[in-house]
Formats: structure tokens, sequence, C-alpha cells
């Protein structure tokens, strides 16, 4: 029975440092993209901007005027670029794009089912090596801890110990401290370290490119008038290509 209890004690441990960890980075990353829609719609002249509070999948209920037509539709944020969808979200219609000049552009997304229509090339390159990524994800993975050490020591574990204090010498009290101290490590010693540092080796290791031409899917080599089956850059496999709007 003890073992029962011990494992029970682990998998509340692990599923509510899993909780500590998503609730804030699901509201961050919220209210990032509804910043971003609010910027990127604003710089497409859209005026009487309205962002709505409802959530739906990944998508933003915006409410807009367009050339004097009130409309409204979905904003959808996907590996840096901004989809603007039909407003009951079940159809991609644009895609918007930031120029490096800081422009903004909006690209129209024809059915998918239509022949000859616009297709959204997609490469994933490869920026540095993977020693380079390597190292500055170790790095972030051992510096996090030694940063976040001091900050949980004096201020969360010292909260976590008053907590103790006032509950009494209940059992079942104490046991939920317990679990609570063993959650807030786990998380700040283990989980953001090792989120953290996928994060960096992906950031370092790779870059994501968008285009409307072909694009090799490894290097991103410009493959229009290209006629042989593998890229002259890399020699990479040509394969089909992906439509941006695919259900």
């Amino acid at each position: 029975m003890q073992t029962f209890y011990d494992l029970l004690t682990i998998a509340i441990v692990f599923g509510l440092a899993g909780a500590m960890l998503y609730l804030p980075c699901w509201l961050i990353g919220r209210i990032r993209d509804r910043i971003g829609a609010k910027r990127i719609l604003k710089g497409l002249g859209y005026t009487n901007l309205r962002v709505g509070l409802g959530i739906r999948g990944d998508g933003i209920p915006v409410a807009y005027m367009d050339s004097g037509t009130a409309k409204q539709a979905f904003v959808y944020a996907k590996s840096g670029f901004y989809f603007l969808a039909t407003p009951d979200g079940d159809k991609l219609t644009h895609l918007i794009t930031r120029r490096p000049d800081g422009s903004i552009e909006s690209h129209e997304l024809p059915d998918k089912n239509l022949i000859g229509g616009k297709v959204l090339h997609y490469c994933c390159k490869k920026n540095n090596s993977i020693g380079v990524s390597l190292f500055w994800a170790i790095l972030a993975l051992i510096a996090t801890p030694v940063i976040l050490k001091w900050p949980l020591e004096n201020f969360v574990f010292v909260w976590i110990n008053n907590l103790a204090g006032s509950v009494g010498r209940s059992p079942i009290m104490l046991k939920a401290v317990q679990v609570l101290y063993f959650a807030v490590a786990l998380l700040f010693f283990v989980l953001i370290p090792m989120l953290l540092s996928v994060y960096v080796y992906r950031r370092l290791r790779y870059e994501k490119i968008f285009s409307w031409y072909p694009i090799c899917k490894n290097c991103a080599y410009d493959l229009r008038g290209n006629v042989s089956a593998n890229c002259p850059e890399c020699g990479e496999v040509i394969e089909s290509k992906v439509v941006v709007n695919d259900d």
C-alpha cells in the first residue's frame, strides 16, 4: 500500500509541475500572439481593430474595417507567420508576412483544389553545425538551474517552508506541502532547463523559410528552372509541394 501512495505522489508531482509549466507558457503565448496579430493587421491598414477574447484552437477572433467594410476573421500564428481564416476558422484565406524592411504584406491563398493554385514552399534550413548548437544547448541546460537556484532558495522555498509551518501537523497537509516542494524543484531544475535547451538547439540549428517559388527543402536553393530530380546545390531529392491551406 505504501508503494501505491509513493507512486501516486510521484504522478501528482509530475502533473502539478507540468501544469505549472504549461499554464504560464500558454498565457504568454496567447498574449504574444494577440499583440502580434494586432500589430500586423494595423500594418495592413485595417482600422477599428478589435481583438476578441474567445479561443478556438490556436485562432484569435478579430474584427476590423477594410475599405469601409466591417469584417470578421480568425488570425492564426504558425511558425512565425500569421494566417487569416474565415470567421468560422475552418479555411485559411491569407498569409501575412513581414518584409526585411519592416513592411507588411498579405498574400491571398486560393482553394487547395484549384489547378495551378498558389503553393507555399517550406524549408527547414540548417544554419549552424550540430557541435555549435549542442554546445549552447548544453550550456543552457547547465546554466539555467544555477541562475534559478538563488531566487528559489531565497523566495520560493522560503514561502513553502512558511506554508508548511502554518498548516499544522496534519499528515495530509504536510504531504501536500511535500508534493508542492518536489513539484517546484522538478519544474525549475529539470523541466524548464530541458525545454530551454531544446529551444536553444532548434533556434541555432534550424531556420524556417517560406517561399512562393520552388526551393530546396534542405538548403533553400531556388529551384525555378530546374528540371532534374535533385537539388543542384546539395543533391537533395526534390519531393512534392505542400499547399499551405491543406485541411
